[in-house]
């Protein structure tokens, strides 16, 4: 049975969606990644299947070391379009390596190389991905999942792969009765996460460049702290968001990066060993990152 590793986000949903339009009798198995797991993911893949599948990966970075283990399977299609940097691997018959930084999403991507790119929900993809949403179905999409990752916890896998199959055969029925449960209900958290952070984002500045710092111990979205840091009037060319988690014995901190002034933190995020876009990157660094050790990094 063909696989598919994709992002877990709108895009990577999204992405998977045009390989079920693409292959509507096909069964798949389905996995989600992030960008700091997506080796475990790819081990944990090979563990359960065999090496005759083919294998399609979307929306995720790939290092010279994880496209040497995607090439354990027999064939091998990645599509993204976030900075590659430093991939030595040539493509082969085998493996198809599809990259388009300027492409507004993955998604979009995925769909012209299926063939199935005249679809609505390629173009909320590309809204909620640049962050420009603009229709009720984008914004309603976007608020769905995010409440999904939010409240379902390690389970959300589930959630996704029936959403993702929803997108690709029946779309308009993605705005249903328990969907808008969980729309309402993660858009009654986000005003309780608005309230907190003009209380809590502390400002920097190193020579001419304006940092925000906001820490928490609980993820939210990037998207809903850059919308409230706007409508507070900041001009922030740093927007640092520091999540502080424990994953079992091990403290780790999740680093999003953001900008207002269109500063190039993905340049930031290489330096902590993370990855992304020019204008909104991330990364996972080991241990508790204080403010202070991240406002030193920006200066070296």
């Amino acid at each position: 049975m063909p696989l598919i590793i994709t992002h877990n986000d709108a895009d990577g949903i999204i992405s998977a969606a045009s390989v079920f339009m693409r292959y509507p009798h096909q069964k798949f198995s389905l996995y989600f990644a992030s960008p700091p797991n997506l080796k475990l993911v790819l081990c944990k893949a090979i563990s359960k299947n065999t090496i005759d599948n083919e294998l399609f990966v979307f929306d995720l970075t790939p290092s010279n070391e994880t496209i040497k283990l995607a090439r354990f399977f027999t064939k091998v299609i990645w599509i993204d379009h976030h900075i590659w940097d430093n991939i030595s691997v040539e493509e082969s018959e085998e493996l198809k390596l599809v990259n388009d930084v300027h492409s507004p999403s993955a998604a979009r991507l995925a769909a012209k190389y299926f063939g199935v790119g005249e679809n609505k929900i390629f173009d909320w993809a590309d809204e909620i991905d640049k962050n420009n949403v603009k229709t009720l179905e984008g914004e309603y999409l976007r608020d769905l999942i995010d409440g999904i990752k939010l409240f379902y916890g390690k389970n959300f896998h589930f959630k996704f792969k029936h959403l993702s199959t929803l997108l690709a055969k029946r779309p308009d029925e993605m705005m249903n009765k328990e969907n808008d449960v969980m729309v309402e209900k993660f858009r009654r958290w986000v005003k309780e996460i608005e309230e907190s952070v003009e209380k809590e984002i502390n400002l920097f500045e190193r020579g001419d460049v304006k940092i925000g710092v906001f820490i928490s111990k609980k993820y939210a979205p990037p998207r809903v702290i850059v919308k409230k840091v706007k409508e507070l009037g900041m001009k922030i060319d740093i927007l640092a968001l520091l999540y502080y988690q424990t994953r079992g014995r091990k403290n780790l901190t999740k680093v999003e990066l953001r900008t207002l002034t269109n500063y190039d933190v993905f340049e930031i995020a290489k330096k902590l060993g993370g990855g992304g876009h020019k204008y909104a990157s991330g990364a996972i660094v080991n241990g508790v990152l204080k403010v202070d050790d991240f406002l030193n990094l920006v200066n070296s």
